[in-house]
């Protein structure tokens, strides 16, 4: 075992079964009702849409009678799922269940039998699927198309409307030819559990296996509407005593029936299925930053989070986005998206990717369906055409692409993206800030992906009703600054002197316009701002921190943090951090809204993407402003971390969307976990670590202090240079290629990367 095999064991365990690792889908069943069953009865993803059931497998014995499974082990590793099941004291099997790169699920059975005697055994391999359907909205099967070893299943996927959206194909088979197959149709679309008694074929089945018929239409009228279609492909297979036997099926998805097919043929003509995805998903961990270090909540974090990241990524493909990305969460639905709210953010991580290409792509999607106005979608999706969901997000793009290019310093990208991001700045002065006040306006409560706030109650009692309103946002503001700045930055790469006063001079009035209409001096918090009256808001929201991330804030700011982030009354919860101060009449850390528990309140739960952003706030204050502030930064970023894992178990991380912040308690109802809304590998590498590279190829490294008995990092590169850092009892040492530097904690060193020299 090396040192990459250590992470598939670092992550192990018995509570989860997500697959993932292909180009556009993953099988990741939120509450899933049948994975004590071999195969894949609960629905995969297919980009947005719910795929399945695609299969499941029964075993006969010799008198046509299925075996009844029972689990009496499970085990999660990232690249399968492995299940093992005894049938009394006749059989142990062994399922893996795996996901190819090439987008097919595979189960791997190993049938052992215990008895003296040889045993015969009817494996069968079958789905149950609806026909058409009258009911708009529907997913649906076309056409059903046999071949000697595969059957191909056609399906159309219709909008709310009944209007096509796509169209996809499955193929399904084994790893060798059938014995027998049958393709039957029976009344009703209703979706039974994977029982074989209810199927027709438990009817038909004997001794010489399946009917062989293909039934594809029937009853009044021919129709193949509002049915359910049973695929069944039989295989006899022998079990001597005490031997084993492997069996592997599985199922492809593409857009193409023959691609599906191809797919299919390639993913179970390996080994091991499962072995090989194992080999996929070591590739790209070994594509990331190697890290280890004493504090097992920071370390398995650092690596469930890569895992959460490849999970939801998707490549192009049939109906994908032009470049890698990352989705916003498990499917199916919005959350199976690129949505631009957390594609800024999945760049922060991304760009420690040894390939910019991933974090380029979380960019260069949305140019590519920029509108007319300059605007950038809120999310991308075959279903939404060309331009998108209607609606913006606020997202900082322009800090995004600066921590990019001090890691892949593509000029290439720069010259591509900088006229988008021209038109997307204009949208903002000529749109949202009528009142050229270098304030930005939000309107609607959806936006920033922030609803049922009190924020927006500040300007309207009726803005959680998702009516039209108009709020000078700190967040939006922020977001605009750092895209001023970062136009300005680019503007100098490019040589385009005369842009660079023009941005400089704007970020400027909205610095200015931020510390003197949004900063409260009785409250000591950066505040919202109603756009008629110029009057600051009384809500204490966490996004009043953002502005500590920036240059914008100065040491007569140092209030807000020490007199309302720091105050266990207000912010500095143990599961931090809330959305609104805890003394807000809206206040609800178990997220009830108005009495009703919400899917996505933003009055007091702790949501990752907001504590990443206060996190780092207070981080960046810190290194700035007072570095008496280090403790309680490294202090910030730990409890986050620690908020992630479930009762403080160090064995089972997650990544909801938000948290209890009294408890920490999981919004297990929602079913949403690896949920990529935030970048917390990103700031592991800066604080923990304290990688900081900068726009300009600087190297500062300066870790917070954690208290760490020892720490390393390896396997980072930043403008091609190989860097790894050891730390051991408050000592260090880097490596930039074969460049050793020693360092003490707490004293910073930098380095010009360009001339590899110590500063």
């Amino acid at each position: 075992m090396d040192r990459w095999d250590e992470i598939f064991d670092l992550l192990e365990r018995s509570d989860k079964w997500f697959l993932g690792g292909g180009l556009a889908m993953h099988w990741a069943p939120r509450f899933p009702r049948d994975l004590d069953v071999p195969g894949f009865w609960d629905p995969a993803t297919y980009y947005h849409v719910a795929v399945g059931p695609l299969f499941t497998v029964t075993l006969l014995d010799e008198g046509g009678r299925p075996l009844v499974l029972k689990v009496i082990n499970r085990r999660w590793r990232v690249s399968h799922l492995v299940t093992t099941y005894e049938v009394g004291e006749e059989f142990t099997i062994v399922e893996r269940r795996s996901l190819s790169p090439e987008d097919v699920l595979v189960s791997e059975l190993e049938i052992k039998s215990n008895t003296r005697a040889q045993r015969t055994l009817d494996v069968i391999v079958w789905t149950a699927q609806p026909t058409r359907s009258d009911k708009p909205g529907a997913d649906y099967i076309t056409a059903v198309r046999t071949a000697r070893d595969r059957m191909v299943l056609a399906h159309q996927v219709n909008d709310g409307k009944g209007n096509p959206v796509l169209s996809y194909c499955q193929s399904l088979g084994a790893i060798r030819d059938p014995d027998s197959s049958a393709v039957n149709l029976s009344q009703g679309g209703t979706q039974l559990p994977p029982r074989w008694e209810l199927t027709p074929f438990s009817e038909k089945f004997n001794e010489k296996g399946l009917p062989r018929q293909s039934v594809t239409k029937g009853g009044p009228g021919e129709s193949l509407a509002n049915c359910t279609v049973y695929v069944g492909m039989h295989y006899r297979t022998i079990v001597p005593s005490g031997t084993v036997r492997k069996f592997s099926v599985g199922a492809g998805v593409a857009k193409a029936g023959t691609q599906a097919t191809l797919n299919l043929n390639r993913s179970l003509g390996v080994h091991s299925p499962a072995d090989r995805a194992t080999r996929t998903w070591r590739n790209f961990f070994q594509s990331v930053p190697y890290f280890r270090c004493s504090d097992p909540y920071i370390e398995r974090c650092y690596w469930y989070r890569w895992y959460g990241l490849r999970l939801n990524m998707v490549l192009p493909a049939d109906y994908g986005p032009s470049h890698p990305c990352v989705f916003e969460g498990v499917g199916p639905g919005w959350f199976r998206h690129a949505i631009s709210y957390s594609a800024h953010a999945h760049m922060r991580e991304l760009r420690w990717c040894h390939s910019e290409s991933s974090a380029q792509g979380s960019l260069l999607n949305f140019v590519e369906a920029q509108r007319r106005g300059g605007d950038f979608p809120a999310g991308l999706g075959v279903e939404f055409g060309p331009q998108g969901r209607k609606g913006i997000y606020h997202a900082n793009w322009g800090r995004a692409v600066r921590e990019l290019f001090a890691i892949h310093p593509d000029k290439t990208f720069l010259k591509g993206i900088y006229q988008p991001l021209t038109k997307y700045a204009r949208y903002f002065t000529r749109n949202r800030d009528k009142e050229k006040s270098g304030l930005f306006d939000v309107v609607n409560q959806g936006e920033t992906g922030q609803e049922y706030s009190s924020r927006y109650l500040f300007v309207d009692e009726q803005a959680d009703t998702w009516k039209d309103i108009r709020l000078k946002g700190v967040d939006a503001t922020v977001y605009v600054y750092e895209l001023f700045r970062a136009l300005a930055w680019l503007a100098g790469v490019l040589g385009k002197r005369r842009d660079v006063n023009k941005w400089n001079k704007l970020a400027d009035e909205t610095s200015r316009a931020v510390r003197t209409r949004m900063f409260d001096p009785k409250a000591k918090m950066f505040v919202d701002v109603h756009p008629e009256t110029g009057k600051r808001s009384t809500v204490k929201a966490a996004v009043g921190f953002y502005p500590f991330a920036t240059d914008m804030v100065t040491s007569e700011h140092l209030d807000a943090i020490h007199r309302n982030l720091l105050d266990p009354k207000l912010f500095w919860t143990e599961f931090p951090v809330p959305t609104v101060s805890m003394d807000d009449p809206q206040f609800s850390a178990t997220g009830e809204w108005k009495q009703i528990r919400m899917h996505c309140p933003w009055n007091g739960r702790s949501w990752l993407m907001t504590s990443c952003h206060v996190a780092e706030a207070l981080a960046e204050t810190a290194i700035r402003l007072d570095e008496n502030l280090r403790v309680r930064a490294s202090e910030l970023l730990r409890n986050v971390i620690r908020m992630t894992f479930i009762d403080r178990d160090p064995a089972r991380p997650t990544s909801y969307e938000y948290y209890n912040s009294l408890t920490g308690h999981a919004p297990f109802f929602r079913g949403v976990d690896d949920y990529m809304h935030s970048y917390i590998v990103d700031l592991i590498l800066r604080y923990v670590c304290g990688l900081r590279p900068d726009a300009d190829g600087v190297l500062t490294v300066d870790p917070l202090p954690f208290g760490l008995k020892k720490l390393s990092v390896s396997n980072v590169k930043i403008r091609g240079k190989e860097i790894s850092l050891d730390m051991i009892a408050g000592r260090g040492r880097l490596m930039v290629g074969r460049q050793p530097i020693r360092f003490t904690i707490g004293k910073p060193v930098t380095i010009d990367l360009a001339q590899k020299k110590k500063r």
